[in-house]
């Protein structure tokens, strides 16, 4: 064993005995300060691991690169965009960015170039970010429009399991009379199996994890469980529609309730201050008049 491995060791231990210390409950201090000590401690121990060990703080990076890639990709798939592969997905980024940049630092050019310097970066910053804005916008446009249709899908689907279809013919019915995003999904997803190309487990297993949707989710597992084993699938899927509409009509209420707060600010910006004009306007002109 090499010295260097031999000093790694013992500043680790050193280091570990000291986090022990100081976040100890017997420790006399605030919550920060214990939360500063300790990234003040992962820091230390990131640079003794870069200078001693570069390996493996190089095989420790590509981890953690390739779990930021993996949450780009889930996120991109939530947002129906599976299609975009994630050079692509930089490539706009980084072409966003330069675009806000130039954008905002000709607009500081007008001020001063060092304010048009910082308005650049800004931008840059800002241009950047874009993406994760645009993905979390439209997954949530997606999980909205997933919420409203999915209570009528599984309310199709029950009733022609009643009726004595099968689960692939409800699941036609429902895809030919009720043009939206999910029955398009829906019956791109059965194409797949119809076709081979996938089993019936693994498409409809994909089409849950392209929404963020833990109701989606226990409506495919109840689907694939049933039709696995063979139990009645119509009861469960009942239940399970009731939930839908439940949540959906709490999504509303809630959407509701807040529409006065967001009135509030074109309210104050725009009619409070031609009202105040109305009506102190000619008490203004009389006192101007009257002097």
């Amino acid at each position: 064993m090499s010295v260097a491995t031999l000093n790694y060791s013992a500043q680790n231990r050193r280091q570990k005995a000291l986090k022990q210390s100081w976040q100890g409950i017997d420790q006399i201090g605030s919550t920060g300060e214990q939360g500063l000590a300790v990234y003040l401690l992962e820091q230390l121990e990131r640079y003794n691991m870069l200078h001693d060990s570069p390996d493996k703080a190089r095989v420790l990076e590509a981890g953690v690169q390739k779990k930021k890639e993996r949450e780009l990709a889930k996120q991109m798939l939530q947002a129906g965009l599976s299609e975009l592969s994630l050079p692509k997905a930089a490539a706009w980024r980084f072409r966003n960015a330069c675009l806000c940049a130039a954008i905002f630092g000709t607009v500081g050019l007008f001020v001063s170039v060092s304010f048009a310097i910082a308005m650049a970066g800004a931008g840059f910053l800002l241009g950047w970010a874009s993406l994760v804005w645009v993905l979390k916008s439209r997954i949530t446009q997606r999980s909205h429009a997933l919420e409203r249709h999915l209570s009528e899908a599984i309310e199709v689907m029950c009733l022609g399991l009643r009726s004595g279809l099968s689960f692939e013919r409800s699941l036609e019915l429902y895809c030919a009379n009720f043009p939206s995003q999910l029955s398009a999904e829906f019956a791109r997803a059965q194409q797949l199996w119809n076709t081979g190309l996938m089993t019936r487990e693994t498409a409809l297993r994909n089409l849950a994890a392209s929404y963020d949707s833990l109701l989606f989710d226990r409506v495919i597992e109840s689907i694939v469980r049933s039709l696995r084993f063979g139990s009645p699938l119509a009861n469960s899927l009942e239940d399970l529609a009731h939930e839908a509409r439940k949540a959906h009509r709490a999504r509303v209420e809630e959407a509701v309730m807040k529409a006065p707060i967001k009135m509030m600010l074109p309210i104050g910006l725009l009619i409070l201050p031609s009202m105040l004009l109305l009506v102190m306007g000619p008490i203004m002109l009389d006192l101007i008049t009257g002097f």
